[in-house]
C-alpha cells in the first residue's frame, strides 16, 4: 500500500517498507517531487522484497567494527572488552580491508586458513570468528 495526500499545503507520501512497517513523511509543496520520491521508494521495496536485492552500503568493516564495538561494549566484562578489542585491532581490522559489503564466505575461510597458517591454535580462530558472529 502507498499513497499520495496533501495536508496543510505539503506533501505527504505513506508506504510500506519490506517488513510491512508504515511509514509517512513530509516532502514538500509539490505533487510531483512527491510522487518521484514514492516511486524511488516503492522500487527499492520491491527490489529488496521480491528480488532480494539490497544497495551496497559504502562503510568499510574498521567503521563498522567501530559501531558495533559501541553498542555491546556496555554489556560486557571489562576482561571481555580487552579480548575483543584486542582480536578487532590486531587481526580483524588489518584482514578485512574494505567494504563490509565485500565480506563473504569464502573470505572468512580464507582468514581462518590464514590465521591457521600463520600458528594460531584453530580454537582460537574460531573464538574470533565468533565473536563478531553471535554478538
Amino acid at each position: 500500500m502507498s499513497r499520495l495526500y496533501q495536508n496543510k499545503g505539503a506533501w505527504w507520501i505513506d508506504f510500506n517498507d519490506t517488513r510491512g512497517v508504515r511509514h509517512r513523511r513530509k516532502i514538500g509543496p509539490s505533487k510531483r517531487v512527491a510522487r518521484e520520491v514514492l516511486d524511488g521508494i516503492i522500487g527499492t521495496v520491491a527490489r529488496r522484497q521480491y528480488l532480494g536485492i539490497i544497495e551496497d552500503s559504502a562503510i568499510s568493516f574498521a567503521d563498522f567494527s567501530k559501531t558495533w564495538y559501541e553498542r555491546v561494549k556496555p554489556g560486557l566484562k571489562p576482561r571481555t572488552v580487552t579480548r575483543w578489542v584486542g582480536i578487532l585491532n590486531n587481526h580483524l581490522k588489518p584482514y578485512f580491508k574494505g567494504a563490509l559489503r565485500s565480506i563473504a564466505s569464502p573470505s572468512v575461510e580464507n582468514y581462518a586458513s590464514y590465521r591457521i597458517q600463520a600458528g594460531a591454535n584453530p580454537q582460537t580462530v574460531n573464538r574470533e570468528l565468533g565473536y563478531c558472529v553471535t554478538s
